[in-house]
C-alpha cells in the first residue's frame, strides 16, 4: 500500500508527458496521482471495455479476448480468449461491457449497424449465444460503446443514427465540416436481461428555437450519447454536438420518452463524453474534452481531456481536473451556445487540396475535426504532444477509477489507461488567497473563499449552498452557475474586485411573481 501511495504522488506517464507546474498568474493543473500507461503488459493494447469482477479483479474485453489485473488496473495478465459454453470463439467483437445486477456479465458485441447482446454467468470466461438487438432489414444504427441497467433491472443501450443522404457525401466546398445528413439519438432498452429490446418513441435532437429566441424550424445533431440514472428515477443523456457544449435531454418514464436536447454548462468540443455514477460516494463522474470555441477554430478541439464531479445530480458540476492537456488550464468557461467549426485557415486548406491531410508534422485535417499543434508553444508546452486526446471509457471500482482513452496526432495512435483513486477526485485544486466575499441580498456568507479562475469566480459548494438552505458536499464550483441553479443570481456588475482577486461578489436571490 506505501508503495503503491508513492506512485500516486506524482504522474507517471510511460511516454514520458510530465506534470508541470503553471504560473501563478493561471489555474494549475496539479500533479494528480495518476498511474499513467501508454501500452498494456505484456503486448497487445487496452481497449478498455472493463468491468469490476465481485472477486476485486477488473476485466478488460478486447474485440475477441479479454485481459485481468489483479492490481487495481496498474498490472494486466495475458490476453486469453472469449469462448461460448460449447468452447467456440465467440462470434462477433465485443463493442461494450457491464456487470448486470444478477451478478452476470453482459456485452454488447457486433459491429457497426449490427449489435448483439451476450451473457456470461462466469465472470467473463464463456458467453451464451448472441440475441440481436435491432430488428434485421431496419436502418441500421451506431454505438458509442456503453450500456447500463436501471434500479428496476431494466437495461438501457443508447445508439445513434444518421437522417439524410446516406453515403456520407462531403460537402467542403460549401459547407466544410458538415455531413450531408444530420444525427439523432435513441436508446433501446430491455426488461428481461437482453432477450427481448424495444426502442424508444422519441429521438432526441438540438432544437435551438426551444433555447434561444430568434431561431425558427432549425435543427442540430445529437450524436454520441452517454446515459445514467438520476437519484430521483429519470436518466439523463448527454450528447456530443457543433454548439460548443454539451447538450442534455431528460426521461421521466425509464427511457421511452425523452426532452428536447438543451445546453449544459460544459464546454465542449465535438467529441463524446463518458457519463457514470461512483458507487461509493453517489456524485456523478464525468470525462469529456472540454475545449473553448478558439481552441476548436485553432484546431485544438480535442487536445484537453478533463473530468468533474457532480454532487447535485448534474445541476453543478466541480472539482475540474485534467487527465490529459497540453496547457495547464484546468477549468474553460463555456461560450454560449451556438456552431463552432475549425477556422477558415482550415476551410481554405481543405478547399485546396481537396480533402484531409496532415499540415508541416503538427498534425492533421480530418473529415470532421482539425487536430493541429500551435507554432507557438508557449502556452501549449506538453510533450510529447497529443492532439487529439478523446473517446474515454470509465470503470469504477470501490476506490478507483480507470479511464482508457486514444492519443494521437502528431504522435501515433495509440490506446492509453489512466487509474487514479476516487479521493483524488474530490481534492480541489483551489488558488493562494486572497479570496473575495459574497454578499447574498445583503447578508455576508461566511467562508465562501471567492477565487477568479480563468476569469470565472469558483467557490466551495457546500458553503454556497448552505446560504440557500441546501445540503452539499464540499466540492468547488462555478459560483454564477451554481447560484443560478439554485434561486439565486449575481448579475452583470455583481463582481466588484478590490486589488488582485480579492474583492466583492453580490448576489440576489429571484422573486417569484404570481402571474395569471
Amino acid at each position: 500500500m506505501m508503495k503503491r501511495t508513492l506512485i500516486r504522488c506524482v504522474m507517471l506517464f510511460f511516454v514520458g508527458i510530465a506534470a508541470i507546474h503553471a504560473g501563478a498568474t493561471e489555474p494549475w493543473n496539479g500533479e494528480p496521482g495518476v498511474v499513467h500507461l501508454a501500452s498494456p503488459a505484456p503486448g497487445g493494447r487496452y481497449d478498455g471495455f472493463m468491468v469490476h469482477r465481485d472477486d476485486g479483479s477488473v476485466i478488460m474485453f478486447g474485440a475477441k479476448e479479454a485481459r485481468l489485473s489483479i492490481s487495481a488496473g496498474d498490472t494486466w495478465g495475458e490476453p486469453f480468449k472469449l469462448r461460448t459454453a460449447d468452447d467456440k470463439e465467440i462470434s462477433h467483437n465485443c463493442r461494450a461491457a457491464l456487470k448486470l445486477q444478477s451478478d452476470k456479465i453482459g456485452l454488447v458485441t457486433g459491429r457497426q449497424g449490427e449489435h448483439y447482446f451476450q451473457t456470461s454467468a462466469d465472470g467473463g470466461r464463456t458467453f451464451g449465444g448472441p440475441t440481436p438487438i435491432t430488428a434485421q432489414g431496419v436502418r441500421k444504427p451506431y454505438f458509442r460503446s456503453q450500456i447500463t441497467q436501471l434500479k428496476s433491472g431494466r437495461i438501457i443501450i443508447p445508439f445513434y443514427e444518421f437522417c439524410g443522404r446516406r453515403n456520407s457525401e462531403q460537402t467542403w466546398t460549401r459547407a466544410p465540416w458538415s455531413w450531408s445528413a444530420m444525427c439523432y439519438s435513441y436508446v433501446v432498452y430491455s426488461d428481461d436481461e437482453g432477450q427481448t429490446w424495444h426502442q424508444s418513441e422519441d429521438d432526441v435532437v438540438i432544437v435551438p428555437a426551444y433555447w434561444a429566441p430568434g431561431h425558427t424550424e432549425t435543427f442540430a445533431a445529437f450524436e454520441e450519447p452517454t446515459v445514467v440514472e438520476l437519484k430521483d428515477g429519470r436518466l439523463m443523456m448527454l450528447g456530443r454536438n457543433r454548439m460548443g457544449r454539451l447538450f442534455e435531454s431528460f426521461s421521466m418514464d425509464q427511457g421511452v420518452h425523452w426532452s428536447i436536447a438543451e445546453p449544459t454548462e460544459l464546454a465542449a468540443s465535438y467529441a463524446p463524453a463518458e457519463l457514470r455514477r461512483i458507487p461509493s460516494t453517489g456524485d456523478l463522474l464525468i470525462c469529456w474534452n472540454q475545449i473553448s470555441k478558439q481552441e476548436i477554430v485553432d484546431g485544438l478541439n480535442r487536445h484537453r481531456l478533463s473530468v468533474a464531479v457532480s454532487v447535485d445530480e448534474g445541476k453543478t458540476w466541480g472539482n475540474y481536473k485534467n487527465l490529459y492537456s497540453l496547457d495547464d488550464y484546468n477549468y474553460v468557461r463555456p461560450d454560449p451556445p451556438q456552431i463552432i467549426v475549425p477556422g477558415e485557415k482550415w476551410v481554405e486548406i481543405i478547399r485546396k487540396n481537396g480533402g484531409p491531410l496532415e499540415v508541416l508534422g503538427r498534425g492533421a485535417i480530418g473529415r470532421e475535426n482539425v487536430y493541429m499543434l500551435p507554432k507557438d508553444r508557449s502556452r501549449y508546452h506538453r510533450e510529447p504532444a497529443s492532439g487529439r486526446t478523446c473517446y474515454p471509457l470509465m470503470c469504477i471500482t470501490d476506490e478507483e477509477v480507470h479511464v482508457v482513452y486514444s492519443m494521437s496526432q502528431p504522435m501515433p495512435s495509440f490506446r492509453a489507461l489512466d487509474s487514479f483513486p476516487i479521493k483524488w477526485l474530490y481534492e480541489p485544486i483551489v488558488p493562494e488567497g486572497p479570496y473575495a466575499e459574497l454578499v447574498i441580498d445583503g447578508k455576508k456568507v461566511e467562508d465562501a473563499d471567492i477565487s477568479a479562475e480563468d476569469g470565472t469566480l469558483f467557490g466551495w459548494g457546500d458553503v454556497l449552498g448552505q446560504a440557500l438552505d441546501l445540503e452539499m458536499k464540499r466540492t468547488r464550483v462555478p459560483v454564477r452557475t451554481f447560484l443560478k441553479n439554485y434561486g439565486a443570481t449575481v448579475p452583470d456588475d455583481g463582481w466588484q474586485p478590490g486589488e488582485g482577486p480579492k474583492g466583492t461578489v453580490y448576489a440576489s436571490r429571484l422573486k417569484i411573481t404570481d402571474r395569471d
